[in-house]
């Protein structure tokens, strides 16, 4: 019988108990999901500066057009579509895209030979998905994810007629 009284004493100590626990849980579970969805976009954004740096080594424009084929738009637009697929995609003007052409000779099987490297990289600033701000660290608000990609230029001259 004692023991029957005293559990009725100890009524309701497990909702103040999870009471107390669950923002704790709740912080752990969304921290979770909040580093799942950086480091997805961050493989989205990597698949993005691919996508770009294979349309600025393309060595044949699209229909065989010449005259109207501009090798950079053209990287630049295949960037902003293929990290439209990020979970925190915000726009166009959140993706910074930067390329430059190295004049160091690319490697292949054999060796060196005389083409260029062209080097794609792509900035990001990643807004948080889930939490609003980062509660304990303000800094981490400025996240900027970053993807580089570095592949050997095609020669890009017309065919002759």
């Amino acid at each position: 019988m004692r023991f029957c009284h005293r559990r009725s004493r100890q009524h309701g100590g497990e909702i103040v108990e999870f009471a107390i626990s669950l923002p704790f849980i709740l912080l752990l579970f969304f921290g979770v999901v909040e580093m799942s969805v950086g480091f997805f976009d961050q493989a989205i954004l990597t698949n993005a500066s691919r996508a770009a740096a294979r349309e600025l080594i393309r060595a044949v424009p699209p229909n065989h057009d010449w005259a109207t084929w501009d090798f950079e738009v053209a990287a630049e637009q295949a960037a902003e579509q293929a990290a439209q697929r990020m979970f925190t995609w915000a726009g166009p003007e959140t993706l910074n895209f930067d390329w430059e052409e190295s004049d160091e000779p690319c490697a292949d099987r054999s060796g060196y030979d005389e083409r260029a490297r062209v080097i794609v990289t792509l900035t990001y600033r990643y807004r948080f998905f889930v939490l609003p701000q980062p509660l304990f660290m303000p800094g981490l608000a400025d996240l900027n994810l970053t993807a580089a990609t570095e592949m050997c230029v095609l020669p890009r001259k017309p065919p002759s007629p």
